[in-house]
């Protein structure tokens, strides 16, 4: 059958759509874009290089997917999650995670725990980073990896997928910069990671029972803080 013309330019544009639609996902779960910001459709087509069209089709996916708002005047706005959003969305990382390591604990792949274990060491070297800009850059980077690995026990891509979704919705560096310090100073940031990993490397079932107390001490220290994320429902 004959491909017209109009048909490659739909291919091609909804390509470039998907391009841009990561690039932002990208700058947001690594805290480049942080709630509340403006994203600014003529920055980003400037920046990749391409038309403000397939900036509006990304941001158009975004607002459908509840990641951004879009204000009168046409300002984007990066969304900033209820309290109910993040308590539902760790108890779904919760879930894909036990999931990961209950599928993956008989046989675990011996690359991914290696990936692991190369990230633990390198959470050991930030107690001797002098800058705390790039001390908890570097540590929100390392946890998302961290637990990013971990899913990955499981060997199904469709949880990979449905986790890098969550990681969007609740932004690791706003998680993070509530409880990085409060972890750092407890000795509980790298100690509950290389915990888990240790319980995997020993096939243990209690590396389970491990990943839900760590997820408990972030939580708790998100909801102590005397300044919580909005519990507005952003007019749903």
């Amino acid at each position: 059958m004959a491909t017209n013309r109009r048909d490659v330019a739909t291919i091609n544009n909804r390509s470039l759509v998907d391009q841009v639609y990561e690039y932002i996902l990208r700058r947001i779960i690594e805290g480049e874009l942080k709630y509340g910001e403006t994203i600014s459709t003529k920055e980003i087509a400037e920046k990749l290089h391409v038309s403000t069209m397939p900036v509006r089709g990304a941001i158009k996916r975004l607002k459908y997917e509840q990641i951004v708002d879009i204000k009168p005047q046409s300002k984007c706005l990066i969304r900033e999650p209820s309290r109910k959003m993040i308590e539902e969305i760790y108890e779904l990382r919760q879930v894909l995670e036990t999931f990961a390591i209950t599928k993956g604990l008989n046989k675990p792949d011996k690359n991914v725990l290696s990936r692991m274990q190369y990230i633990v060491s390198e959470m050991k070297k930030l107690i001797s980073e002098k800058d705390p800009v790039e001390e908890e850059r570097r540590a929100i980077a390392l946890d998302r990896q961290f637990h990013e690995e971990l899913c990955k026990l499981a060997n199904n891509d469709y949880l990979t997928y449905l986790y890098s979704q969550l990681s969007v919705h609740v932004n690791v560096s706003l998680i993070h910069s509530k409880t990085y310090h409060s972890l750092r100073d407890q000795k509980r940031y790298q100690e509950s990671h290389a915990e888990i990993l240790d319980y995997l490397t020993a096939r243990s079932k209690d590396a389970v029972k491990a990943l839900k107390e760590h997820f408990k001490d972030v939580t708790d220290l998100i909801f102590k803080t005397d300044e919580p994320t909005s519990d507005k429902t952003n007019g749903d």
